[in-house]
């Protein structure tokens, strides 16, 4: 067990609380996100499963409030690249390998281990956008770059953004750019 805590310090808008557990199947994450947007305040949860080896996510459920508006998605991986959203498939999705929660950290973790610290080493991914606070999903091309043990070069192919991500010893995100810094970590010795 592992529990984190992020603050998104470039506009103090938001933070994020989540637990790293071992599961049947997988590594379970559950996380809150607590945000204010545009004046409202935001609250969303999720429930993510997946890969022993944090390498490949399996499934995405999130619940939102946004000032009264409720909103749900469930995003899951059916085999190899395609997906189901809401249950129903989503070939739009396929060919999609990661999803990445937007105001989370969290997600990056699937490339970041796949790359496994090879300095150098790249990774060009297709990755199924969670958009925050609205709830949809869009394909969003990104590249992942390993520029040491524990540091990675994160860049969006559309935009053009880039951000330094430092990894603790899971592949999570101490610092994204200036974006989000941790806060708080805590794990149960075994």
């Amino acid at each position: 067990m592992r529990r984190l805590l992020w603050r998104r310090h470039f506009d103090d808008q938001s933070f994020e609380y989540c637990e790293v557990r071992k599961g049947v199947g997988g590594i379970e994450i559950a996380g809150r996100i607590i945000a204010a947007h545009e004046g409202q305040p935001v609250w969303a949860s999720y429930q993510l499963e997946c890969s022993f080896d944090l390498a490949t996510p399996q499934r995405i459920r999130v619940e939102r409030l946004l000032g009264n508006d409720a909103a749900s998605l469930d995003l899951q991986a059916m085999d190899g690249k395609r997906w189901r959203l809401n249950g129903a498939p989503a070939p739009a999705l396929d060919g999609c390998s990661d999803f990445d929660l937007e105001w989370s950290p969290v997600t990056n973790v699937f490339p970041i281990r796949r790359l496994n610290a090879v300095p150098g080493a790249q990774e060009q991914v297709s990755a199924i956008w969670l958009r925050m606070p609205a709830l949809t999903v869009e394909v969003s091309n990104q590249r992942y770059t390993c520029l040491d043990a524990t540091r990675y070069l994160y860049e969006s192919l559309e935009s053009g953004f880039s951000a330094t991500l430092d990894i603790d010893d899971l592949g999570l995100p101490i610092s994204y750019g200036r974006i989000w810094m941790r806060i708080a970590d805590w794990a149960e010795c075994t």
